[in-house]
């Protein structure tokens, strides 16, 4: 896709886009032009950092070696007890 293609792409997301999705998109560019350490988006806590997704795999791998873990059946159990 031409850089021009994007941005209009992009154009019509933002001029679509209800409040939620428009915070977020903010964020993210306020978050890069800082320091450019954006890495993606995490809906429920904002902007992720090289630095948060660290974190998440050392909590993970210690919740493995603990013995912390769920099988598939478990995980889709309490997805559908969710709705």
């Amino acid at each position: 896709m031409e850089d021009l293609q994007l941005k209009q792409t992009i154009h019509d997301y933002v001029d679509r886009a209800d409040e939620q999705l428009l915070k977020l998109i903010h964020a993210m560019l306020k978050e890069y032009e800082r320091n450019g350490e954006l890495i993606g988006v995490d809906p429920l806590k904002g902007i992720l950092k090289k630095e948060d997704l660290i974190e998440r795999a050392i909590a993970s791998n210690l919740a493995i070696s603990e013995g912390r873990i769920k099988s598939v059946k478990q995980v889709r159990e309490e997805f559908k007890n969710r709705k």
